[in-house]
């Protein structure tokens, strides 16, 4: 049995027990996505506020709680997109393998994961990939060994939703254990007030989002209070001015890889676009 034909057999187990699924299960299936897109937005902004060192409690109070919605269902989307034009890249690489060059498909993989291992970050996000990528290759492994024992055997739709959804989260999480996904810096231009003698005045902070009445920075040294570290300021919107955001700074120094190791050539690059040129991030700004 190749990787294709085990692919179609839980394809079509998948498309006959959504047939018969009732609407109670179509309810439950969509507030249980809903709540892990909620979570994992909330774990993946929880991450970003480490990594820029900013308050991490405070911080997600004063994150609207539907941007933690919508960054679960982005990340879950891109990552799972970019997982599975990986999947078609490896099953059909794979193939070609066995058809060109008489290899197993399990070589054919093993190449692409080598591949991935050379050019990736040797950090956490870039490492996510081929480990991700070798569990879900075992397990399709030992997947074909028994389906080719048991001709009317197929994999169990839990444990490969486990199995996928698993890596799905833990690349997503695991991208934002590195640099640089660091908040937009936003500069908020104050009005003076003639009551209290205030003049105008400028601030700068991590941009968190804001409501109808107040907008959130976050700082990693109070504007106000110096040497306060970590601190969240919310700026009533009837007193700003004018509002610009910027790009959040690139991080100093880069990561390593095998490529810059062995052959000395600094560069590095992840399948969601996240590329690093000498030192410098060059990353897809869709990505970021």
């Amino acid at each position: 049995m190749t990787n294709w034909q085990l692919t179609r057999r839980i394809y079509t187990k998948a498309a006959e027990s959504a047939g018969e699924f009732s609407r109670l299960k179509w309810l439950a299936a969509a507030l249980g996505s809903a709540a892990t897109a909620y979570i994992l937005g909330g774990v993946v902004l929880s991450l970003r506020l480490e990594q820029a060192n900013f308050p991490i409690q405070d911080g997600l109070n004063a994150i609207p709680r539907s941007t933690m919605l919508v960054t679960g269902v982005r990340e879950l989307v891109i990552t799972a997109f970019v997982g599975l034009v990986l999947l078609f890249v490896v099953l059909g690489w794979g193939a070609f393998a066995r058809w060109a060059f008489s290899l197993k498909e399990e070589i054919g993989i093993g190449i692409v994961i080598g591949l991935l291992l050379l050019v990736g970050p040797l950090n956490a996000a870039g490492l996510a990939w081929p480990v991700a990528m070798s569990v879900l290759a075992c397990g399709a492994y030992l997947a074909k060994r028994r389906a080719a024992k048991e001709p009317n055997w197929a994999p169990s739709l839990m444990v490969t939703a486990i199995l996928v959804l698993g890596a799905v989260a833990a690349i997503t999480l695991a991208r934002y254990t590195s640099p640089p996904y660091q908040f937009a810096l936003a500069e908020v231009q104050m009005q003076a007030d003639e009551e209290t003698g205030k003049r105008e005045s400028t601030f700068w902070g991590g941009y968190l989002g804001g409501d109808s009445q107040y907008v959130y920075l976050a700082y990693r040294d109070n504007p106000e209070n110096p040497g306060r570290d970590e601190s969240i300021g919310a700026y009533a919107r009837d007193d700003v001015l004018w509002m610009m955001l910027h790009p959040p700074p690139s991080p100093e120094n880069g990561p390593t890889s095998l490529l810059e190791e062995i052959f000395g050539v600094d560069f590095s690059i992840t399948p969601q676009g996240d590329i690093w040129s000498d030192g410098n991030y060059e990353g897809w700004r869709l990505f970021r």
